[in-house]
């Protein structure tokens, strides 16, 4: 029974730890202050990748992986049962929030190929195929070049949020091979330089962690200053007169994006 209890009240204990937000400790020991993480640590970074519980980067991401993840929870634990493993968290941020816009462009840039390239996605199982060529994906596609201009942004009143807006010239190296059931094989061209503007915006909010200084998230994307002066539409008789690539492009566009913007994530926008 003496046994009993004390293994109730060592899971309490462990539970009002894990329902806490302040983490107590360094690189992987979001509950302890020990020499090295224990298993309510690991516990917890667990329940971080999967939503439940939230924790910063440079106490949670034990592997610098710029997110937290199962491999943190899984190298915390290694760490924690004495195995030679390398913990390595980011360095955390501290106050006052200060972001730069070189941390964005840089940071944008960074989802990008050595050239500021970035591939189209194919898409081959639907009846308007995307870079693909006889049923198989080509890759790279494109691939689409980004010549990035300039950064803005706000801070919300609340300091939770940073609105953000890029500013770049695109570019496709290539055109995008697509096929139109019934018309044939098309391909779509991209330059921002004609029209209106020579660039396009893209505005997208970046929400703050508890830190106040650490993304934790961003939203829905906003696209801006494209116009069908952007666009140029070539191969079979036919292709000129579909809106299948402009319908594509915007489309996909949100999923393109997401991959750009997913290093955002953890980006110190304080004092590292």
């Amino acid at each position: 029974m003496t046994k009993t209890r004390a293994a109730i009240a060592t899971c309490a204990a462990t539970f009002v730890l894990l329902s806490s937000s302040a983490w107590a400790g360094s690189c992987a020991q979001p509950v302890s202050s020990g020499n090295a993480p224990v298993a309510g640590d690991c516990l917890y970074i667990l329940r971080t990748a999967v939503g439940i519980s939230l924790c910063e980067p440079c106490v949670c991401d034990a592997n610098g992986s710029g997110q937290t993840t199962a491999g943190d929870a899984l190298l915390c634990l290694k760490d924690a049962v004495g195995q030679p493993v390398t913990l390595d968290c980011p360095a955390c941020c501290a106050p006052p929030l200060a972001p730069q816009e070189s941390d964005f462009t840089g940071t944008f840039l960074s989802s990008l190929d050595a050239s500021h390239d970035f591939s189209v996605p194919a898409s081959c199982d639907t009846s308007t195929t995307v870079c693909c060529t006889g049923g198989d994906p080509i890759s790279p596609c494109g691939p689409v070049h980004v010549d990035m201009l300039s950064a803005s942004f706000t801070i919300a009143p609340s300091q939770t949020q940073v609105n953000l807006t890029l500013h770049f010239r695109l570019q496709t190296v290539e055109d995008i091979p697509f096929t139109v059931p019934n018309v044939g094989n098309c391909f779509l061209g991209i330059d921002t330089t004609p029209g209106p503007t020579s660039t396009m915006s893209l505005e997208v909010p970046l929400t703050l962690a508890d830190d106040g200084v650490t993304v934790m998230s961003y939203g829905s994307f906003t696209i801006g200053d494209l116009t069908a002066d952007d666009f140029t539409i070539s191969g079979a008789s036919g292709c000129q007169f579909t809106n299948v690539a402009l319908d594509f492009y915007f489309n996909h566009l949100q999923q393109i994006l997401d991959d750009r913007f997913a290093p955002m994530i953890g980006l110190c926008l304080g004092t590292p």
